[in-house]
């Protein structure tokens, strides 16, 4: 009996998992959808490649059940990209039944213009970014949330800017009294062969989401807002035609690869006191046309470089904040410029000057603690040949200073009870160390040349 009641139970679950398969994904014609719980329908793919250049006309019911909404990247046409020019202009027209469309869901399709109806609800971050042949949108009049200036697209009650037509082109401001730039709100604009010229922001835009102007093509330059706050994951990311970066004093985060290999045009970066977090690879790899940056955070509160932020840079000098306690993993990996490292400091964590180049130094009263592994590797100290550990010294990672270029005597101090292995190269480099110390007996256990600190002392003959 109980075996039979497993084999029932089995059954059931196996016909229960059948009918959510066939419940997940059902095709009519060239749309993909979903029944969704209210016995509604969310579509979730479009063919684009058996459109044959016709105009797409969603429909409001799917057998039978009325079409409420268009889901993440249900119209996305990959075939489309920025990157691939390929593909047919084509209208689509989005039924009044609709109030969800949601994130990416026309991404690098290739619609000419984009009708909101009046029951549109929601529109997801990114909804129409990169639609290159997208002049303008409109929004059905009574809508409650969703408006047009100009062809632009806005969030009436967020007061926050959420597209903008990808071949608008011409010069634009933002208006006054928008809080925010939405994520994807620029994306990939003027990537072809019409640039946004004169780009201005209102004075009361707060925030710039997400990939807000990532890929996006602009010329002459632009003051940010006077009340910006945040600048989000990957804002800037691959932009073109920034002429400089003037940063208010009431900026306080800056996302993800925000700047990374944005097209820069300003040799000078300064960073207002107002800025407490930087995020991972903000300012890596940036195309300044073979000039030297000269890079300031000295005014910022940051407690932590975060890794890869400066990454594959030539700068000619980095200043750091006295606030900084942590330099992360890889943060000025291949990085070449100038830096002094602050007497906050603790931590260097693995591969953190990772082939790198310049003159580096510790400030006076150093507090460093630790120097991860790698974090020195391949390092060119430009005839720097001397390099004075910092007092407080614990720790030295895995091949810290292997193949550093340049440097001839490493002085260690008594403070360190840790050195790991192949630190630094024996044949090349002769270790300061202190008599009895932990350096000094690692040392001459591991076959590196020493020389014992004082031993060259001549400050005798002057006094």
């Amino acid at each position: 009996m109980k075996r039979f009641l497993l084999t029932v139970l089995m059954m059931i679950a196996m016909m229960s998992l059948l009918f959510v398969a066939e419940a997940a994904e059902k095709k009519s014609g060239l749309f993909t959808y979903e029944l969704k719980g209210n016995g509604t329908v969310v579509i979730t793919k479009y063919d684009w490649n058996a459109n044959k250049n016709e105009d797409v006309y969603i429909p409001r019911m799917i057998d039978g059940y009325i079409v409420t909404e268009i889901g993440e990247n249900a119209f996305s046409d990959k075939s489309a990209s920025l990157e691939n020019k390929v593909g047919n202009k084509v209208v689509i027209i989005i039924p009044d039944t609709v109030k969800i469309i949601g994130a990416k869901a026309f991404f690098c399709s290739n619609i000419t213009s984009a009708d909101i109806p009046v029951s549109v609800e929601l529109i997801g971050e990114g909804a129409f970014a990169g639609c290159r042949y997208l002049t303008q949108f409109y929004v059905n009049e009574g809508n409650p949330t969703y408006t047009t200036i100009d062809g632009v697209l806005f969030n009436k009650k967020e007061k926050m800017l959420v597209a903008y037509p990808y071949w608008r082109g011409l010069h634009y401001i933002v208006p006054r009294g928008i809080l925010s730039i939405g994520g994807y709100a620029f994306y990939g604009c003027g990537y072809g062969n019409k640039s946004i010229g004169g780009l201005g922001f209102g004075s009361t835009t707060t925030n710039i989401g997400d990939f807000a102007f990532a890929y996006a093509k602009l010329i002459d330059h632009y003051d940010f807002p006077s009340e910006l706050r945040e600048i989000g994951d990957y804002a800037f990311y691959q932009a073109r035609g920034l002429e400089y970066l003037e940063f208010n004093n009431k900026l306080q985060y800056i996302g993800k690869y925000a700047f990374s290999e944005a097209e820069l045009e300003d040799i000078e970066l300064s960073f207002p006191g107002s800025v407490i977090e930087i995020g991972e690879g903000a300012f890596s790899g940036l195309d300044t046309n073979y000039r030297r940056l000269k890079v300031d955070l000295s005014n910022t509160k940051i407690t932590k470089l975060p890794s890869y932020v400066f990454f594959k840079n030539v700068f000619n000098y980095v200043k750091l904040p006295n606030t900084l306690e942590i330099i992360e993993r890889s943060a000025m990996e291949q990085m070449e410029g100038s830096v002094v490292v602050p007497a906050s400091v603790k931590h260097i964590e693995d591969k953190a000057f990772f082939y790198g180049s310049g003159e580096l130094t510790f400030a006076k009263n150093s507090c460093l603690i630790s120097i991860g592994n790698k974090a020195f590797a391949g390092y060119d100290f430009f005839y720097h040949k001397e390099l004075v550990l910092p007092t407080k010294l614990v720790e030295i990672g895995n091949e810290a200073f292997l193949s550093a270029e340049d440097l001839e005597v490493l002085c260690i101090p008594n403070s360190v009870s840790k050195i790991g292995d192949a630190f630094c190269d024996r044949a090349k480099i002769t270790l300061q160390v202190e008599a009895g110390s932990y350096a000094s007996i690692y040392a001459s256990e591991n076959g590196y040349k020493t020389k014992k600190a004082g031993s060259d002392d001549t400050s005798w003959l002057n006094s």
